[in-house]
């Protein structure tokens, strides 16, 4: 089968579509604090003509020389091909990187995963490579709701008067959590200097859930909190693809800690439960200290099992290659082809031609 067949497609409307959009939020997230390019060229020649110089990275384990080539078979037999298709300046040191891929992938191979080891486009600055994101590419979308039940019953026995009285007490029912708040955040791919035994963490998201019941029984925030590590193995290996043999390669894999959920906020009403609340001050409290305690508990557990599955992965790296072998939640993904063009040791925004 002919490599070049798959170098052929074009981009489309879409695509570059897409591809404004990302320059806009990584101009948002990288700020003021460095002088800008006004007009982005992404071949590395400024408005006035000058070439621009650029700080190489000091690793080849990521190759990002425009036109450079890779074709990889998934575990199902399909191939798909990924090249570096743009570059574009963000300032005199960044740049965005964007692969165009043939076939391109699905949606759900790149977005709805915690980890991006094969976004199409990336942001390379001195210290890695990063992508940002939000919570619409780790399957939550603003307004989107989790049902939690709860099941909260409760026998005080107290006096009053001299009397002897048992006052049941019921939280049951099921309570809708909105999910809001969104912080977006950013995937760290790489962080330099890649040597063998270095962790990083690649990713650190908060988000919050609300819900306010109309009856104002309930009015309670939680907060989930996930982070995504990154190790190197502790030694360079050798790794062997239907591309070929690859000496003195880096394995790095991605590692998910498991949610943090806390309550932030929480205002409980149990007067609506039962007659005579008001009349039993030392009842009334001892329902309260009660369902206080055990609303937190369920909305958590609860919130845990509706969470999306998080996903680990994995990256083996080649020097003057770049990625060989790529594991995701699909399986792992090899190489059996490439076009690395010269110059690509060091990430540079652009050739010096």
């Amino acid at each position: 089968m002919s490599i070049n067949r798959f170098f052929k497609r074009k981009y489309t409307l879409m695509s570059r579509i897409r591809g404004v959009a990302f320059l806009c939020f990584i101009l948002l997230m990288s700020g003021c604090g460095e002088e800008a390019i006004d007009k982005p060229t992404g071949g590395g020649v400024n408005e006035e003509g000058k070439t621009e110089q650029v700080v190489p990275i000091s690793t080849p384990y990521y190759p990002t020389t425009l036109g450079s080539r890779w074709v990889y078979r998934n575990p199902d037999g399909s191939e798909w091909t990924r090249e570096v298709a743009e570059l574009e300046f963000v300032n005199r040191h960044d740049f965005l990187l964007f692969f165009r891929d043939s076939p391109p992938l699905e949606e759900k191979e790149v977005a709805g995963q915690f980890v991006f080891v094969k976004a199409p486009s990336y942001f390379v600055k001195s210290e890695g490579i990063v992508r940002p994101i939000s919570l619409t590419e780790l399957q939550f979308k603003i307004g989107k709701t989790v049902d939690i039940r709860y099941n909260i019953r409760k026998t005080v026995h107290g006096i009053f008067n001299g009397m002897e009285v048992n006052t049941r007490y019921g939280f049951v029912g099921t309570r809708d959590y909105k999910i809001h708040g969104l912080e977006r955040s950013t995937f760290r791919l790489l962080a330099t200097p890649l040597v063998p035994g270095k962790t990083w963490k690649a990713l650190d998201i908060r988000f919050s859930a609300v819900h306010n019941s109309p009856s104002r029984t309930l009015s309670h925030s939680i907060e989930a909190h996930l982070e995504i590590w990154a190790k190197i193995g502790a030694n360079r290996i050798s790794i062997v693809t239907p591309a070929g043999t690859f000496e003195d390669c880096l394995e790095i894999h991605y590692q998910p800690a498991p949610f943090q959920i806390e309550t932030t906020e929480l205002e409980v009403s149990v007067n609506d439960g039962f007659g005579g609340a008001a009349e039993f001050p030392k009842v009334w409290k001892e329902i309260r200290k009660y369902v206080e305690a055990e609303i937190p508990k369920t909305a958590e557990t609860e919130f845990l099992k509706a969470m999306p599955p998080v996903q680990s992965a994995s990256l083996w790296l080649a020097p003057e290659v770049g990625p060989v072998k790529i594991k995701d939640s699909s399986g792992i993904s090899e190489l059996i082809a490439f076009d690395v063009k010269s110059g690509s040791g060091q990430w540079q925004a652009a050739s010096s031609q």
